[in-house]
């Protein structure tokens, strides 16, 4: 027990250490930014708008959250702001998706030794911070400043229910799952979807079973959960036509398909073969067999949308970019781990648990290569965020002149003015909390029609250029890497 406190301290450690060293990504009109920018309206001004009065944040609890949290600590400069809501979600990120795998993995894999389960769940975690290149950044980068922290809970409450797929017994401790769940809900109820589709799941598996009654009172709940505390129709539907959908992805592609990197296509193919070798040698492979093949199913059903585009048409009613992020519901990062652990204690069963940490850094080290020497994403997202311990390698503006934007805005009441400057600092002064000429709708400048409805309100203030637009040559450096 001593070994596995100490070594759960080493990767902790590892873990706190890898996300102080890096920083988030702020492309100053995508979701990071977009996120902060109402956190910090919320501080400044009390209401839960993005870059300027004319966007204004419907679902803005996980902001509020945060802004509740900072507040105290007020002043603190932007890009303190975005490194403490990095900081804390990615490690948050990293421990639900450790004991979301460490769940699964114990009642998949039978008689193994304690420091087994350990050292595949801490490697899961680490590849679920590589499930897609989203403009080849790591999903900590892009998403760890944003309420889509919702992903990994959903994560974890999948784990949940599949535990309870082999014990449907309810004790006290299980009433905890209520707090994530409401997490969800409150945050960005969307997620939900991934534990309602994994008891489907895990119903069909179980049909025979008393876990059904168990399983449909879950999935009825969190239904209802849904619809009736929020008024969200079917998940969030907008009920749009087929031919809107489809037109979606003709006029702008990038925004709704995101691509999955080399490991999880890695991860599938291991998990087939996990498969295979449980059915061939049962002996050997001591293996749930039926958690393991609902597990690979559902994965490779909520990985399959995020490459189809015709399968996801099927969710028509669903915004793109929605069904897009099934993939993060899937259970696709414990295969590899699972695969690679029994393949070494058939070949050498006493001393799996002592190899298997060399031999999973020795497939690392191989993936890494084999996408550099093949321009594929894995060996980018990891360049990157070695890149990102500067963090003007990966956000538009420098940080030196975030802090002038901060200095600049000392100056005003930002309930009072409307800024207007170059492109980059309007976004930038948005992001900051005080009001900008930005509009996040369409990417560009808010309208003359709007800004003579807003002036009767707001004072426009134009703003001296502080610095040039573009003014971050490591940035473009970081865009041209190949």
């Amino acid at each position: 027990m001593r070994t596995i406190y100490l070594l759960r301290v080493v990767f902790l450690a590892i873990t706190v250490y890898t996300i102080i060293f890096t920083n988030p990504q702020i492309e100053l009109l995508l979701d990071s930014a977009y996120h902060i920018s109402g956190i910090t309206h919320l501080i400044k001004q009390g209401i839960a708008n993005a870059y300027s009065p004319v966007w204004y944040i419907d679902r803005h609890a996980w902001h509020q959250v945060w802004a509740w949290v900072l507040m105290p600590f007020m002043p603190l400069a932007t890009t303190t702001i975005f490194k403490m809501v990095y900081t804390v979600q990615a490690f948050a990120t990293f421990v639900l998706i450790y004991l979301a795998s460490l769940k699964i993995i114990r009642i998949i894999a039978r008689d193994l030794p304690a420091i087994a389960y350990e050292l595949m769940a801490f490697s899961s975690a680490f590849l679920y911070l590589f499930t897609t290149s989203f403009f080849n950044f790591s999903w900590i980068s892009m998403y760890a400043t944003s309420y889509l922290i919702t992903m990994p809970i959903s994560v974890y409450i999948c784990a949940w229910l599949t535990n309870k797929s082999l014990n449907s017994c309810f004790c006290k401790k299980d009433l905890l799952i209520i707090l994530p769940v409401l997490a969800v809900l409150l945050f960005h109820a969307a997620e939900l979807v991934y534990p309602i589709i994994l008891t489907i799941f895990l119903i069909i598996a179980n049909l025979k079973r008393m876990p059904l009654k168990f399983f449909a009172g879950v999935f009825g709940c969190l239904l209802v959960l849904i619809v009736a505390l929020f008024n969200i129709k079917l998940l969030g539907a907008k009920f749009i036509s087929i031919e809107t959908y489809r037109s979606i992805f003709a006029h702008s592609p990038s925004n709704h398909e995101i691509p999955l990197t080399e490991w999880v296509y890695l991860a599938f193919g291991l998990g087939g073969l996990l498969i295979l070798l449980r059915v061939i040698f049962p002996k050997q492979f001591k293996l749930n067999f039926k958690l393991l093949s609902v597990c690979y199913t559902y994965s490779l059903f909520m990985a399959y949308f995020a490459v189809n585009i015709k399968a996801r048409e099927l969710f028509f009613f669903e915004p793109p970019y929605l069904t897009a992020r099934f993939i993060y519901g899937s259970l696709w990062f414990i295969f590899i781990p699972l695969c690679a652990y029994y393949l070494l204690a058939a070949l050498l069963p006493k001393y799996a648990s002592y190899i298997y940490l060399p031999v999973f850094a020795g497939l690392v080290i191989g993936v890494y290569h084999y996408s550099r020497n093949h321009d594929q994403k894995f060996s980018l997202i990891a360049r990157r965020l070695i890149l990102s311990h500067d963090g003007d390698y990966i956000s538009r503006v420098t940080y030196a002149n975030f802090a002038k934007i901060d200095a600049y805005l000392k100056n005003y009441d930002c309930h009072k003015y409307i800024f207007s400057g170059n492109d980059d600092i309007s976004a930038a002064i948005g992001i900051a909390g005080c009001n900008s000429d930005t509009d996040y709708m369409t990417f560009g400048r808010i309208s003359p029609e709007q800004m003579k409805e807003l002036s009767s309100k707001y004072q426009l203030i134009k703003v001296p250029d502080l610095f040039q637009q573009g003014d971050n040559p490591k940035y473009g450096e970081m865009w041209s890497i190949r």
